[in-house]
């Protein structure tokens, strides 16, 4: 796994480099042991749902009318 993601990497730099692009160094992280993107905490166990976005729906209040049932259901 990790060298197929190295090769990877290596070809994705490769074609930036080859067609003229830039990026930023700092701001790029090729190898972590864990990650969010889209929402998703990914780490070497698997995905999980971010736990921020997890405590927002829990600390939902539940709808006292029927209009604020309307407008939660959009």
């Amino acid at each position: 796994f990790i060298w197929e993601h190295m090769e990877t990497v290596n070809q994705i730099l490769t074609h930036i480099k080859h067609s003229g692009r830039t990026f930023s160094g700092p701001k790029m992280a090729i190898v972590a042991p864990e990650f969010v993107i889209l929402s998703q905490q990914c780490t070497y166990t698997g995905q999980q749902p971010e736990p921020s976005k997890v405590a927002k729906i829990q600390d939902w209040q539940p709808c006292k009318s029927l209009t604020k049932v309307q407008a939660f259901l959009g």
